[in-house]
């Protein structure tokens, strides 16, 4: 159970001990005995209440610092709204607090219950809809206000409750009026004056400002919203204005049989709320990635020249050694550019980084004729046309790990939403193989495609050193360390 809920029971169970409604009521308080409901008095029904409209401020705040405006306003209006009532209730009872609800007058007893169960009402807020919020809002001023008419004044002047903005709400095109001020007592029959309202500094003109007895709803002029940057755009968020009412009413004067009357001013003055500016934060960094693969490389390796006379054989060898780290050797031995060749053989081999290659070459047989002699008993002539030569080779293939560098620009790391005053942290999503050389942070109201701020950091050589950097136009900071980087707005 959160603590407005809480704070909501606790005063629940109040208003059902002192008025003896039975109205359901979850927790330990469920257990207490009938006879003890009209014991509650309205000093614990006001702490009760103060209780809850804590929580309501501390809810609304929150929601508007998260950029949720439009329910931290109604949140805030409905504070207001009990904090008046609260404070007529105990300037009213100042002297009572003791008293029990029991002893109150039964149109008393009724309006506190019905305060109670608009009350009731707010638990959950968050989970309501806009309109649902809003009609409870209504209720909530109806029934303080109703409360405040039946309380015993001496004398009923005007009470401000607060301001709703329609460009802040979930739903502006419900809301029939630019603002909508929410009272009591605005205006007074005796006199027909009605309510005086600036904007930002400039006097609404009065058929822009329509007047009932418990809200007025204002239209501002188009020059007045144009200054005030009415509309509250992506790119051109509206700030705070002030907004002032001067409310008349009339007291009575003397004693009889001598009466009179007299005019009064009451002046309330708000600030229409800004809430919380929110940013998006693109993240982008440049610099290097360096990857290794195994890259195949061809090889060839050739002996020196080898010659071999006719039916002479010569042998010759060839080696070739691989870079460290070769992988996957392969080779083949060929005797390569012969001539005069009858023969040839080769082989290759290899041992660790180390290829070798073995051959020989025979040359080609010599070419004999029978002597004339030789018809009659003498030996033939032989002829030896040219010896064989030609180069042992040895080829083949092998692999070895390469070192491949490819430039980075810009890439994305992310898109991250950053809340006024507040920082976001990011962290880069790169290992080892990347050698960071910049980063670029691109700023921007939040649904604003324009750049509203920037970042450009330049990497030290050491990732572990720290680099803090300022944006250009000074509204953010940010910190880089270890691949980690943080963004800070600069209020």
């Amino acid at each position: 159970m959160d603590i407005l809920t809480r704070s909501l029971v606790i005063l629940t169970t109040a208003l059902t001990f002192s008025l003896g409604l039975g109205f359901p009521v979850s927790g330990p308080q469920d257990s207490l005995a009938q006879d003890a409901l009209t014991a509650v008095t309205i000093g614990q029904f006001m702490q009760g209440l103060h209780d809850v409209i804590q929580q309501l401020e501390t809810s609304a705040h929150s929601l508007i610092d998260q950029g949720n405006i439009a329910l931290g306003q109604q949140q805030m209006l409905l504070a207001g709204i009990l904090q008046q009532t609260l404070d007529k209730v105990g300037s009213t009872y100042a002297k009572a607090l003791n008293t029990t609800f029991g002893q109150l007058s039964v149109a008393e007893q009724n309006s506190f219950s019905q305060l109670y169960e608009t009350i009731n009402k707010m638990k959950d807020l968050e989970a309501h809809t806009a309109s649902d919020v809003q009609a409870i809002v209504y209720q909530t001023q109806g029934a303080a206000n109703q409360l405040l008419d039946r309380l015993p004044f001496v004398d009923k002047y005007p009470v401000f409750f607060g301001a709703a903005v329609r460009d802040l709400t979930l739903n502006p095109d419900q809301q029939p009026s630019d603002i909508e001020l929410l009272g009591f007592h605005w205006t007074d029959p005796k006199i027909s004056k009605n309510p005086v309202i600036s904007v930002g500094g400039d006097l609404v003109p009065p058929n822009l400002v329509s007047v009932r007895e418990d809200r007025v709803e204002v239209q501002i002029p188009d020059s007045t919203k144009h200054k005030i940057g009415f509309g509250n755009l992506p790119c051109d968020p509206r700030k705070t204005f002030p907004i002032s009412i001067k409310v008349f009413d009339t007291e009575a004067k003397g004693f009889w049989p001598i009466q009179w009357s007299s005019e009064r001013e009451f002046d309330f003055n708000a600030n229409a709320l800004p809430g919380a500016q929110l940013f998006d934060v693109k993240v982008g960094y440049s610099g290097t990635r360096s990857t290794q693969a195994l890259q195949a490389v061809s090889y060839s390796q050739k002996s020196g020249w080898i010659g071999a006379g006719c039916e002479e054989t010569n042998n010759a060898s060839v080696r070739y050694e691989a870079p460290a780290g070769a992988t996957e050797i392969q080779c083949a031995a060929a005797w390569v550019d012969t001539a005069g060749v009858k023969s040839v053989s080769q082989n290759c081999a290899v041992g660790g980084a180390i290829i070798t290659a073995a051959g020989s070459i025979t040359g080609r047989d010599r070419q004999c004729l029978p002597g004339i002699g030789g018809l009659f008993g003498r030996k033939s002539t032989c002829n030896c046309p040219g010896g064989a030569h030609g180069w042992l080779q040895v080829a083949g293939s092998f692999k070895v790990p390469m070192t491949t560098t490819e430039q980075i620009h810009n890439a994305s790391v992310g898109e991250y939403a950053l809340r006024e005053g507040s920082s976001a942290s990011v962290t880069l999503p790169f290992d080892s193989t990347v050698v960071l050389a910049s980063v670029a942070i691109n700023i921007s109201k939040k649904q604003c495609p324009t750049e509203y701020d920037r970042i450009d950091i330049n990497a030290p050589g050491n990732p572990v050193q720290q680099v803090n950097q300022n944006s250009e136009n000074g509204f953010f900071s940010s910190t880089l360390w270890n691949n980690q980087l943080t963004v800070f707005n600069v209020r």
